[in-house]
């Protein structure tokens, strides 16, 4: 898994999360072959953030793959945006989309942490 850290104020004011999620899509495609939406982008919502992920799959070097990306964005006031770039085999990911959800619902925000010397 690749993480992207962004922080909100380094970005246009008309550029959002969505924009920073299809630069990635896009860049990834461009360096693809027969890359292809394997799952729609859906956005889950939890009490201190909101995950957006979209999954596509593509071919490199002869072998196949799914691309889970995903942006997270967290409600209390942390400018800071990850964004997650997962790749896994095709008969992986059932298993590993579990794996992937959990590792998203994992991730806190730095604000809202208590801070230890």
């Amino acid at each position: 898994m690749g993480i992207f850290l962004y922080a909100k104020e380094d970005l246009a004011q008309e550029d959002g999360i969505q924009k920073l999620l299809d630069f990635h899509v896009e860049d990834l495609q461009s360096k693809r072959q027969n890359f292809k939406l394997m799952e729609p982008q859906t956005t889950i919502e939890t009490a201190d953030k909101t995950i957006t992920q979209v999954v596509y799959s593509g071919e490199k070097s002869g072998g196949a793959f799914y691309y889970q990306f995903a942006a997270i964005e967290f409600k209390d006031g942390n400018t800071t945006i990850p964004i997650t770039l997962a790749v896994s085999f095709p008969s992986a990911w059932d298993n590993s989309k579990a794996t992937l959800t959990k590792i998203h619902n994992s991730f806190t925000s730095l604000l809202s942490s208590p801070q230890k010397p």
